[in-house]
């Protein structure tokens, strides 16, 4: 089950009781859609200035609501995964990650003796492992018993040992998308909702208009008839 954002429509109510209600009903039907459109835009933005991951990888995990009729006026975007959902949590080979190699550096140091300088080669033990980088602010995290090995279908994940047999792998995983959008330390739900409630009234007002304009003209509103038959 995700997560869900939704938007207070602030100024139906009100609308409802000065304009005629099909009006009021179609200005609030196609604000809420272009809302809708917007929210998961926004999702995606800000996310992605906080987060270190790509708009496609970031964008299929979003997943939109719109009205289905006048009289059934809700829409909603739905972020995958619960907040402590595991299993949903983004691969972190997704967060920019790359494998260090575990090579041997060889070189030669000139040294003094008892007899005067030498030369002696010196081994050093390469660093394993794998870096990467979930926030966009501040350093790369590192794993060292991590490394990279083509997953399904081909594609590339990173990968820890959970044992000696020869398929003991388990992916590693960073975030869940709920939880990024969620998190209160970043501000990325604030940010969405409060754009969100802009667009929305920013919408209904000039689509208010228009309507009534319609209306006034005898033209149909909404493709429905601009007359309210439900009184």
């Amino acid at each position: 089950m995700g997560n869900f954002i939704s938007v207070k429509l602030e100024g139906f109510d009100e609308a409802m009781a000065m304009f005629d209600h099909q009006v009021a009903r179609a200005a609030a039907y196609s604000a809420i859609n272009r809302s809708v459109d917007g929210l998961v835009t926004d999702v995606s933005s800000e996310v992605r200035t906080t987060y270190n991951i790509r708009k496609q990888d970031i964008d299929k995990r979003i997943k939109k609501f719109k009205c289905s009729d006048y009289y059934d006026l809700k829409g909603w975007v739905e972020i995958k995964g619960g907040v402590n959902d595991y299993t949903s949590a983004i691969p972190l080979i997704m967060f920019g990650a790359t494998g260090r190699q575990n090579l041997a550096t060889k070189s030669v140091k000139t040294m003094k003796g008892k007899y005067g300088y030498y030369s002696k080669e010196m081994k050093r033990q390469g660093k394993a492992g794998v870096s990467y980088k979930v926030l966009q602010s501040g350093g790369k995290g590192y794993s060292s018993k991590a490394f990279i090995m083509p997953g399904a279908r081909g594609s590339l994940q990173v990968v820890r040992r959970t044992g000696t047999g020869r398929m003991a792998f388990k992916e590693m995983r960073a975030i869940t998308p709920a939880s990024m959008v969620a998190s209160s330390k970043h501000g990325v739900v604030d940010r969405v909702i409060q754009k969100a409630t802009e667009r929305f009234q920013k919408n209904f007002k000039s689509n208010l208009l228009y309507y009534m304009d319609q209306a006034r003209q005898g033209n149909r509103v909404g493709g429905m008839g601009w007359q309210d038959k439900s009184r």
